[in-house]
């Protein structure tokens, strides 16, 4: 594209003021490790699973990885529009009431989503991956509630880039990764590829209570801890019947019990926000 369209006519550094410039910098460049901060918490487990026990086990937790990318969809949506609302919104008086209501609808839609997958994990395996990979059903539980957390994660990096505070984005960014790297020597050899799944999840929850803590300076968010521990709760509670129990009508029935449970404890958010999108869809089609 920037070849193509001659974009480099367009740029010239003779006019941007150095203060500007130095501005610029100071935002852009943390961002550059952090892109591979992230990277090393996603695949190094990979690479450190297929050191430890092998590159079979690999194969199934890669493709253990291609399900709960269906909560990043669902996220990547809601994250796209959102930060745009949050830069036009971070500096009115009614802020923190706007950033605690989106992340409540944010979160409930997220765990919800989780819950789904995670009830139904054992039937999209099936679906999805060839029948030589049907056991990697296991680490898919584990991996929907680390993906749920890094959703959670990616909330609140706006408040640090309205604050334009990237660098802390980094700091966070390095904390997680340094936990991820850390677990995977003591969990892998033990646990197997379980181990690194396991890794992940706490890294994502080490990165989110981080942030949760230091933007808490920026915009006090209400988290709702009460029912963020809730929906923590059930959704762990669901991973470990499905891995425990494996199958069968009791597990089946449990689990459906507490996928209700996730549903009724964020009805009115996801009543919110269906009727938001289901309005934005009407509107589009109208127009």
């Amino acid at each position: 594209l920037f070849i193509g369209a001659k974009l480099w006519k367009n740029v010239t550094f003779k006019r941007l003021p150095s203060n500007a410039r130095k501005e610029m910098l100071k935002y852009s460049i943390p961002m550059v490790p952090s892109i591979i901060l992230w990277w090393i918490t996603n695949v190094s487990d990979r690479y450190m699973v297929t050191y430890f026990v092998g590159a079979s086990e690999n194969g199934l937790y890669t493709a253990a990885s291609k399900i709960p990318n269906f909560v990043i969809l669902f996220s990547t949506v809601f994250i796209d529009a959102w930060q745009l609302s949050a830069v036009d919104e971070y500096d009115s008086d009614s802020r923190e009431a706007f950033f605690t209501k989106v992340f409540r609808v944010y979160s409930g839609g997220i765990f919800v989503v989780a819950s789904a997958l995670i009830f139904f994990c054992r039937i999209i395996t099936k679906i999805l991956v060839d029948d030589s990979y049907f056991n990697s059903w296991k680490f898919v539980p584990v991996l929907i509630i680390a993906t749920s957390f890094s959703c959670l994660v990616n909330f609140l990096a706006s408040v640090y880039m309205a604050e334009k505070k990237s660098f802390m984005g980094m700091v966070t960014a390095l904390s997680g990764a340094v936990t991820n790297i850390v677990l995977n020597f003591v969990l892998i050899p033990i646990m197997g590829a379980t181990g690194a799944a396991v890794a992940t999840v706490v890294s994502f929850v080490v990165v989110f209570v981080f942030r949760g803590f230091n933007t808490h300076k920026y915009v006090k968010i209400d988290f709702k801890l009460p029912v963020l521990i809730s929906e923590t709760v059930i959704i762990v509670a669901q991973c470990a019947i499905m891995i425990v129990m494996e199958s069968g009508a009791v597990m089946y029935a449990i689990e459906a019990v507490l996928c209700v449970l996730m549903l009724l404890l964020n009805f009115k958010q996801i009543k919110e926000l269906a009727s938001l999108l289901l309005s934005k869809f009407f509107h589009k089609k109208a127009d």
